[in-house]
């Protein structure tokens, strides 16, 4: 048997509780067997009891139910259908037996220390304005408690003062409030009432009468056994009776003569007192009606005497109060004809001046137009210049295209000669060396054209040879705020020289910052990953053309060739960009995958991006490898042995493009929550806000500060989960994104989305961030 089981309950029925067969109590506390008091079932408990609904079911049972009265009861389970149980509606215990009204032992406590100690027996024989939940009642008026007091449960009055036909004596005990907070438990109800009920039976000091003034009269009447009942309303017996017991009363002993209460005497003397003046008040109102006729008649006499006195001198004093009446009218008139006069000179000067405050500033708006008809015309003739000289930059950036086009096929062609004539190098060597040194010979000068580096642990990429247009530039600036970054000037530069908006750089750093891959697509794509690189990583850009044979991960960094124990990196730098990333932990470089959409991308370039993925999750732990080739394949010095079992760097950002056009294959859906698409045709500026070929400077992020925020990012992005599965992987997109702008502050612009890259369906929805466990 559980604890609900064993205790007894007090609790209460709301009238929104009520079915038609059905009710529902409401707990409010329950009684502990051990320590024999009462425990009050604070909020969160209800339901630890009472699961599911935190209430207990009552079938109707034979006098229904009411909801006015508190309730004591015990529980037991109920058994009902299986497939509800679950249901959060559903209450797991019902009534054991019948339940017990006003339960013994509490008692309701109404506080009206607000009403005067003398007005407190007066208010019993009114009906209670506040609802009383058990039949025994206490007042409590500041530190002390008046009662017990038995009440009417249906007309919430006291049972002394329900019915007049069988009026009773009310005796109460004065007590002390109990200090203890146990002894009295407070309950806040659902229609703004306190409900305190009294749990112990408190000591009492001295005893009141409070019982209604009949019964106080016919208790002192009874005792003073010499005058007779008053059964009629006659005046001279009343008197006599309110005569003898008020001179009784100041006389006699009362120990002796009246065996009452000392309280129960000082309200009869109170209640005789007021009854002898109301009789004195009634007999001197019965004498004025007894006079009455006459004065009606002096009346008349006086009135018809005085109305011609009284007639003349109202006609007279009509005649001068009318006269007065027009010399006023005539005296306001005028004052009023001199005012309004007066205000229309004051007015008419007000206006003259105002008129010539007009006319000088309508003199000097006509200077000020000229000026600007002269300023216009100077404007349109520089506006003239500009397009001159707007034309002669057209011309001169059609003849640099052109050169630029014929240097770049000379370009073509020096590789392809130069390479003819390694090859032929090559194979000299091979034939006049011998076997073994035309072995060692033939991995050395393999590996010598795999990369144009020298071989072995000596082997060590450098900045300067991976961005080699970086060297003149200089070092950037380090930022070490994310406010501060994504509000740079470096930002709106580095947008407005590379001709794109900087919303669009700034949501990239955003999608960043939230641990997601911004995927662009159109002209703008690479253009606007540049610009992000100039604010990230000082123009640290790795471009990862995806290839259309590519099988495996292996294809994106190189080729293999075991034969020969020799790796050739591909002819993309990601292979040597990761070796740069190890020897510089402290700095930052971005990778592009160039065409995610050119082939099937599970077996190519999603362990990466869900290597990536799972490194911005969970930095603190370390990511499943992923194997590009066995570990024997390359010597243990060869620099790019560490590839074997590749894992992401932290320091790599990585970014993806997509072709977008008829022959794009649809992405795999386990990168729909991963990816942040940006519609390409809110990437570029209008022409007249472009600035190309403007100074472009350049900032980075150091790693440290960087892994910073995103651990930032990520406790906030923790702390706004919720249960509730999102309706689509666009709209989780939406809420990572809003919540990290929201956290440096940044503004958040949703129409740089592209909505149309979204699958909105539920099913696939679902293929997101779980796939990664």
């Amino acid at each position: 048997m559980s604890d609900t089981e064993r205790y007894y309950w007090i609790g209460i029925i709301r009238k929104e509780d009520i079915k038609e067969n059905l009710a529902f109590i409401t707990p409010l506390a329950f009684l502990d067997n051990e320590m024999k008091v009462w425990e009050p079932l604070v909020r969160e408990a209800y339901k630890h009891f009472f699961p599911n609904a935190g209430k207990v079911a009552w079938p109707r049972g034979p006098s229904g139910w009411r909801p006015e009265l508190l309730y004591s009861f015990r529980v037991e389970p109920a058994q009902g259908r299986e497939d509800l149980k679950d249901s959060p509606t559903y209450a797991h215990y019902r009534i054991a037996g019948s339940p017990w009204p006003s339960p013994e032992g509490l008692a309701q406590v109404l506080d009206w220390s607000t009403i005067p100690r003398e007005r407190l027996v007066a208010r019993l024989s009114e009906p209670f304005t506040r609802p009383c939940y058990t039949k025994t009642i206490y007042i409590q008026h500041g530190r002390q408690l008046y009662g017990p007091i038995q009440l009417d449960g249906e007309r919430l009055r006291p049972l002394a003062y329900s019915d007049g036909m069988t009026e009773q004596t009310l005796h109460v005990d004065v007590c002390e409030l109990p200090d203890d907070e146990q002894a009295i438990l407070t309950f806040s109800l659902d229609n703004g009432e306190e409900l305190h009920l009294l749990t112990v039976e408190p000591v009492a000091s001295e005893q009141l009468d409070w019982s209604p003034p009949g019964v106080i009269i016919k208790q002192v009447l009874t005792a003073y056994q010499k005058q007779p009942l008053v059964k009629d309303l006659d005046a001279d017996q009343v008197r006599r009776v309110l005569k003898a017991l008020k001179h009784a009363l100041s006389t006699q002993p009362p120990a002796t003569t009246f065996p009452l209460q000392p309280d129960t005497l000082t309200r009869a003397k109170a209640l005789l007192q007021a009854g002898k003046q109301v009789i004195d008040d009634w007999e001197e109102f019965s004498d004025f009606l007894q006079q009455l006729p006459a004065v009606r008649q002096q009346l008349a006499a006086i009135r018809e005497a005085a109305h011609q006195q009284a007639y003349q001198e109202a006609q007279e004093e009509a005649r001068q109060e009318m006269a007065d009446f027009r010399r006023q009218q005539e005296e306001a008139i005028a004052r009023e004809l001199e005012a309004l006069f007066a205000e229309q000179l004051q007015q008419l000067a007000e206006g003259q001046r105002q008129l010539d405050t007009l006319r000088q500033s309508l003199k000097e708006a006509s200077d000020e137009l000229e000026l600007y008809e002269e300023e216009i015309s100077n404007k349109k003739e520089e506006i003239e210049a500009q397009k001159r000289l707007l034309q002669q930059e057209e011309a001169q950036l059609q003849a640099f295209e052109a050169h630029f086009r014929q240097r770049l096929e000379e370009l073509r062609q020096q590789p392809l000669a130069a390479l003819s004539q390694v090859l032929a190098n090559h194979w000299l060597l091979a034939a006049s060396a011998s076997t073994d040194s035309r072995r060692g010979s033939s991995r050395d000068t393999g590996r010598d054209m795999g990369t144009g580096r020298g071989t072995g642990a000596a082997h060590s990429q450098s900045t300067e040879q991976l961005w080699p247009e970086l060297v003149k530039a200089g070092s950037g600036k380090f930022i070490t705020d994310a406010s501060t970054l994504l509000n740079l000037a470096t930002v709106r530069q580095a947008a407005r020289a590379n001709g794109i908006k900087p919303e669009a750089v700034r949501l990239c750093i955003v999608a960043l910052l939230a641990g997601l891959i911004p995927t662009l697509s159109g002209p703008y794509a690479l253009t606007t990953l540049e610009a992000l690189s100039l604010v990230l990583s000082a123009g640290r850009l790795c471009r990862v053309p995806i290839p259309l044979t590519a099988t495996q991960p292996l294809d994106l960094f190189g080729q293999l060739r075991p034969t020969e124990r020799l790796f050739l990196p591909a002819s993309s730098p990601l292979a040597d960009t990761v070796l740069w990333a190890a020897d510089h932990p402290g700095q930052l470089a971005i990778v592009v995958l160039e065409g995610l959409d050119r082939l099937p991308g599970a077996p190519v370039y999603v362990p990466l991006l869900q290597q990536y993925i799972v490194m911005q999750l969970r930095s603190a732990s370390m990511p499943t490898p992923v194997p590009l080739f066995h570990p024997q394949a390359l010597p243990a010095d060869d620099p790019y042995h560490s590839l074997a079992a590749f894992r992401w760097p932290c320091n790599l950002l990585l970014t993806a493009t997509c072709d977008d056009d008829l022959h794009s294959l649809p992405l795999p859906k386990i990168t729909r929550g991963w990816l942040v698409h940006l519609d390409p045709g809110q990437l570029a500026l209008s022409l007249n806000q472009q600035q190309l070929n403007g100074h472009q400077e350049r900032s980075e992020v150091a790693t440290t500060d960087w892994h910073r925020w995103r651990l930032t990012v990520n406790q906030t992005l923790a702390s706004a989960a919720s249960d509730e599965t999102n309706a689509s992987a666009f709209s989780a997109i939406i809420g990572q994104l809003k919540q990290t702008a929201r956290c440096f502050d940044c503004p958040f612009n949703e129409n740089l989305l592209n909505k149309a890259a979204y699958d909105l369906g539920a099913e696939e929805a679902a293929a997101s961030l779980e796939e990664l466990d």
